[in-house]
């Protein structure tokens, strides 16, 4: 078999290992538009099942990206009117977004793969003859736009408006901060993925985009305002940019996952909102599911691509529907700043409705116990 993976990010690299490492495929061609060692944005988190999901399809590359990794197990969560530090039992790990590539790519050197960068593809048919062509090039996929009809592409509407900074900061602590600032609200989430370096996302609703005249404002004084706004958090530190230009999220999802013998995996195929966890994360699974489905039929490439969709769909709509859910309660995250602070977190982690009270308890006792006490 002969595949040929455009784009280079982690899903694009740990689909290519898959292929390899299962002998699925004995030709894999990777092609990234990107210079080598060029990343943009800070740590990516891996959620506790993602890192045993993942582990368990290829220990070798996952024991690599653990020894990279930073562990935390706890997030305080504060709104006007208090705070709680968040314990949970599942043990997730972030690490640098430059590590995970470089890591990645060494895996591929190891198994023969040549990851060939600063190629940009302009015309698709160069591939013709791969036997299965994987678009793994993110929300602005060249291999989804040369066919969005015929894979049935939606957007949905924009939402809050977010930035992603960096902060040299070495105290271990994850934050999700809710706050009202003069006439508007605003939101930080921070996460270490190493000792001296957090990750930081800084968000607002769309009203208070306008009502605190973000809309007028350079990238530096939304940030000098961001600074202000949390500087008992951040403590003087600065943020720091790297490619950090505010956007709104804009949903994608597709309604037949290939076409032919072109595929999406990851933002090229779904893209989920942020707050549901890492986009890579999704994208490494995604990469699992294809390599899964085309080690099972390699001898017949149009089952095996309707058997990725067909495993792969009833989650990725469920993820959707979470996306909808979560982010209508960002927008709406105003109006609660003023809840007791217990409810307010049980009205966070409840946000998609797949929180009830059994897995409250497994995943976050103390959360679960103040609850009750509360109650009491």
């Amino acid at each position: 078999m002969k595949v040929c993976i455009i784009g280079g990010g982690p899903s694009a690299l740990f689909l290519a290992i898959l292929l390899k490492s299962r002998g699925t495929a004995e030709e894999i061609l990777v092609l990234e538009q990107n210079p080598k060692d060029a990343t943009y944005g800070f740590g990516v988190g891996l959620a506790a099942s993602a890192i045993d999901k993942l582990g368990a399809a290829d220990p070798v590359t996952m024991a690599a990206l653990e020894e990279k990794m930073h562990f935390l197990t706890n997030q305080v969560i504060q709104n006007n009117t208090g705070e709680f530090k968040l314990e949970t039992t599942a043990m997730g790990g972030a690490i640098t977004r430059l590590d995970i590539l470089t890591v990645l790519e060494q895996r591929c050197r190891e198994l023969g793969i040549e990851v060939h960068h600063q190629r940009r593809i302009d015309d698709l048919a160069e591939f013709d003859d791969y036997d299965v062509v994987v678009g793994a090039d993110g929300a602005n996929s060249v291999v989804r736009t040369a066919h969005e009809q015929d894979f049935g592409t939606q957007r949905s509407p924009h939402g809050n408006y977010f930035v992603w900074w960096g902060c040299a900061k070495t105290k271990l602590e994850a934050g999700l901060r809710f706050r009202s600032y003069k006439n508007g609200s605003i939101m930080v989430h921070y996460y270490p993925y190493t000792p001296d370096m957090w990750t930081v996302v800084g968000e607002l609703d769309e009203q208070s985009w306008f009502d605190l005249g973000m809309d007028k404002m350079t990238n530096a004084e939304r940030k000098a305002l961001f600074e202000e706004a949390f500087e008992d958090i951040f403590e003087g530190t600065p943020m720091i940019e790297n490619k950090s230009d505010w956007n709104q999220f804009a949903g994608i999802r597709n309604e037949r996952w290939s076409v032919g013998n072109r595929v999406l995996v990851g933002d090229a195929l779904y893209r989920a909102h942020f707050s549901l966890g890492s986009g890579t994360r999704l994208a490494m699974e995604d990469a699992l599911g294809l390599a899964d489905a085309l080690a099972a039929s390699p001898d017949d490439i149009p089952a095996a691509l309707a058997a990725y969709e067909e495993n792969g769909k009833p989650r990725k709509a469920g993820l959707m529907e979470a996306t909808v859910r979560s982010l209508d309660w960002y927008a709406h995250v105003h109006e609660k700043l003023d809840m007791p602070i217990l409810e307010f977190i049980r009205s966070y982690m409840d946000r998609t409705g797949r929180m009830p009270a059994d897995r409250l308890h497994e995943y976050a006792p103390n959360l679960a116990a103040a609850l009750e006490a509360q109650v009491a």
